[in-house]
């Protein structure tokens, strides 16, 4: 493999972390004021929709590396092949964690994990948010994960 091509192909991984930093970065830092008059039914529906609309693309990034031929793409398809993996167990695991919160009364509310961290981020639809609410999603997450509660952050929004 030429020196130019390697260098293009981890540009192009290096382009689409970074582009998947920040989308997240901009979807998770959304100003979302008290005063402000949001349906939180359509807050949800449009954040999941850029959630899952942000992994479809980079899934698709990651399966044209996946599709390149020759032996000397090897390690980058690998690698490719690894972190599309990765992302479809966040995006099953971000599933199963909702479904159990919404089980236990929290029907508005989207989870986000980081690719390349240990961060869980839960924004819950919460009027009246209470201790007790934060310490059922904290307990339940603890639960079906392996992660300090450090790294689970919880925002309610109105």
């Amino acid at each position: 493999m030429s020196k130019t091509k390697k260098i293009i192909l981890a540009v192009s991984m290096l382009l689409v972390l970074a582009v998947a930093a920040y989308l997240n970065f901009s979807l998770l830092n959304q100003n979302l004021d008290d005063d402000d008059d949001v349906p939180t039914g359509n807050f949800f529906a449009t954040y999941r929709q850029n959630w899952e609309n942000m992994r479809s693309v980079e899934i698709a990034e990651l399966n044209e590396i996946i599709g390149v031929e020759g032996d000397e793409y090897a390690e980058a398809r690998a690698s490719a092949l690894a972190q599309k993996q990765k992302i479809i167990n966040l995006m099953e695991t971000e599933r199963l964690l909702e479904s159990l919160l919404s089980a236990k009364g929290y029907a508005e509310l989207v989870i986000t994990m980081g690719v390349d961290s240990n961060n869980i981020n839960v924004i819950v639809s919460a009027e009246d948010f209470t201790l007790q609410d934060s310490a059922v999603i904290y307990n339940t997450i603890i639960s079906e994960m392996n992660v300090s509660p450090d790294y689970v952050k919880i925002l309610p929004i109105k």
